[in-house]
């Protein structure tokens, strides 16, 4: 492992090897560090992923986007925007914006992310959604959630 010193924060980056080295693995490593030594360390990590409540703790920092962009657009047009589209690399600008309209049927919510060379390839960037998506979850709603979601659009 290799690390380097944080002067202004006294803290350690430790870079990850393991793995693919993405994000997915670089979570995974401060997860296993973190429950090795809880007396000195504590996680937190700036993506909707993780163990509760970190993902809603992401999601309340971020959700100035939404909420802004809700404002802007009463302010703009006198209303809501017909369609929102996000990155869901990692999730909070996505969850940010989202979360604030999530319940407003009539807006439709769209993810996207780098394919690269196809989910398929491992050589893309989807590596959290795809992980979410195989075991049902997608941050924080569950397969079925999503799926009524997007027949309801």
């Amino acid at each position: 492992m290799e690390w380097q010193q944080l002067p202004c924060v006294h803290g350690l980056v430790r870079a990850v090897h393991s793995g693919t080295a993405t994000l997915k693995d670089a979570t995974s490593e401060a997860i296993r560090d973190w429950v090795t030594n809880v007396e000195t360390t504590h996680y937190i990590l700036g993506s909707v992923a993780g163990p509760h409540p970190y993902p809603m703790m992401v999601r309340e920092f971020h959700a100035v986007i939404g909420k802004e962009t809700r404002k802007q657009a009463l302010e703009k047009w006198g209303g809501k925007p017909d369609v929102l589209v996000a990155c869901v690399g990692g999730g909070s600008n996505a969850m940010g914006l989202f979360h604030e309209f999530v319940n407003d049927k009539d807006v439709r919510l769209i993810g996207v992310e780098a394919a690269g060379f196809g989910v398929d390839s491992g050589k893309h960037a989807g590596n959290l959604f795809v992980m979410a998506i195989q075991l049902g979850l997608s941050w924080g709603w569950t397969r079925a959630q999503f799926s009524e979601r997007r027949r309801a659009s």
